[in-house]
């Protein structure tokens, strides 16, 4: 870019730096500022405006089909529904998630079948005290060691 009234340098060729650049020459009679535009620049600009553009040819047809199918109930049928479950769990992102799903059911039904208390556990436990079987040095070190553990 060249500024009027700063003294001028020699250019250096810009292309190294951010790829092949587009000049916009200046008319002969003309005095003023250089301006350059990449033309990678270029290039997203016009896709931008390619994008803008597809997104509105048909945009509002489109629109006003599928809010035709919404108020004649037609996402609301048993085989649109499995269609659209398919869809999702077909795509990268819901595999993993309908795998946990699957793996959570499958943890949640073990915890229901297993009882909250032990009867045979319990049992045990009683038969312990009773025997004096907690009261042996090693077997106090031991449990204190496991609490501990546990805190930590």
């Amino acid at each position: 870019m060249r500024i009027d009234g700063l003294p001028q340098q020699p250019k250096t060729p810009q292309s190294g730096k951010r790829g092949e650049v587009t000049q916009v020459k200046k008319a002969p009679n003309r005095t003023g500022d250089v301006v350059e535009i990449s033309t990678s620049t270029q290039g997203v600009a016009d896709l931008a405006a390619k994008a803008k553009a597809a997104a509105d040819v048909g945009s509002d047809a489109r629109l006003e089909e599928v809010r035709a199918r919404v108020q004649s109930g037609y996402y609301n049928t048993p085989e649109t529904r499995k269609q659209v479950a398919g869809a999702l769990l077909q795509s990268g992102g819901f595999k993993e998630v309908a795998s946990d799903l699957v793996q959570a059911r499958g943890v949640s039904k073990q915890v229901k079948a297993t009882p909250d208390v032990r009867k045979a556990e319990v049992e045990r436990a009683r038969q312990r005290v009773s025997s004096g079987f907690y009261q042996d040095p090693e077997v106090r070190q031991a449990t204190a060691d496991r609490i501990v553990d546990q805190l930590a």
